[in-house]
């Protein structure tokens, strides 16, 4: 197979309302598509998608890496060896941010399929699941009875609500009440983005003792507090986001204060690095937990694909595209 064009393209997509995600609000999603294709003329198409104020590249960054990642492709013969080991053979001549292999690795990817007649899943593993099950985003407390009556009245079996933009004491009454609305059946999940100090973050603990939660992302500004906050407050089952972009495979494996782990393949490295936290996580007793970063539907949709190839029996974070 032999690779006769590459292309970049750019997009901005409108929010429905201003996003507010670590400090200013965004108005639109921007980034970029990568779109490879072969001989045959079948196409593959990648997301790069960094997310000001969170990813380590920016956008511009991206598009440079982008443009020597397409430079690198042109006129490239691809042999039988898996696409996410082509991906990775290329793109690791220059240190390529992680949007970036995210992209080139999906590129490949659905390219791939498209020549198989194939989903996506079965490349990674002809064992795939079917379905995926993705949790529900409660953004705010703005009609939250409606919001949270309906979820549940539609199948839910996890919801995820942000924390950490109010008061430690409203966060309380907000999770509480959200709590007694949902059915048992239904998991509660909550993400506080690095929000709280260690004191506000075990009043918080306290003031939630008995509203079984699944777990709680990343309460502390200072993420190497949370084996400290597990040891002062146990019940309190805690996530890392944010850290596992800092955190080595050994660490993350040997980080027993840990419940799950959310992988945000677009800023942890892409899908092989994925892959091999999944694996970890599974090793040491962790839940993995695949979540987007805002992307596309495009990039949503690949990351379904690792998902179901994965055969992860936990809702995922895809709940962005609305």
């Amino acid at each position: 197979m032999k690779i006769v064009r590459v292309q970049i393209f750019r997009y901005s997509l409108p929010c429905v309302r201003p996003l507010v995600f670590l400090g200013e609000p965004i108005t639109t999603r921007d980034g970029y598509l990568l779109a490879i294709t072969d001989d045959s003329g079948a196409t593959g198409y990648g997301e790069c998608a960094p997310l000001p104020g969170y990813s380590r590249e920016s956008g511009a960054t991206a598009l440079i890496y982008l443009r020597i990642a397409a430079f690198r492709y042109r006129k490239a013969l691809l042999n039988n060896v898996h696409h996410l080991t082509q991906a990775r053979a290329i793109a690791s001549e220059v240190d390529v941010p992680s949007s970036v292999m995210f992209a080139v690795e999906s590129a490949l990817l659905t390219l791939g399929a498209r020549l198989a007649q194939k989903p996506v899943a079965s490349l990674l593993n002809e064992q795939y699941s079917p379905t995926v099950e993705i949790n529900a985003l409660v953004e705010s407390t703005d009609n939250l009875e409606t919001r949270v009556t309906t979820l549940a009245a539609n199948g839910c079996r996890a919801v995820k609500m942000k924390v950490g933009r109010r008061s430690v004491s409203e966060d309380i009454a907000a999770v509480r009440r959200v709590r007694t609305l949902l059915p048992e059946s239904v998991s509660l999940r909550l993400d506080a983005n690095r929000a709280w100090s260690m004191d506000d973050a075990i009043t918080f603990a306290r003031g939630i003792r008995n509203c079984r939660i699944e777990f709680i992302e990343e309460p502390l500004k200072d993420s190497g507090g949370l084996a400290e906050l597990h040891r002062r407050e146990p019940q309190l089952p805690l996530a890392i986001d944010e850290s596992v972009r800092e955190m080595s495979l050994d660490q993350i494996q040997s980080a027993d204060y840990v419940s799950a782990v959310v992988i945000k393949p677009t800023i942890v490295g892409g899908i092989a690095r994925t892959l091999e936290i999944i694996r970890i996580c599974r090793e040491s007793g962790k839940t993995p937990v695949i979540s987007g970063l805002i992307e596309s539907s495009l990039g949503l949709s690949v990351l379904a694909h690792v998902a179901s190839a994965s055969n992860l029996e936990v809702p995922i974070g895809l709940d962005t595209a609305r």
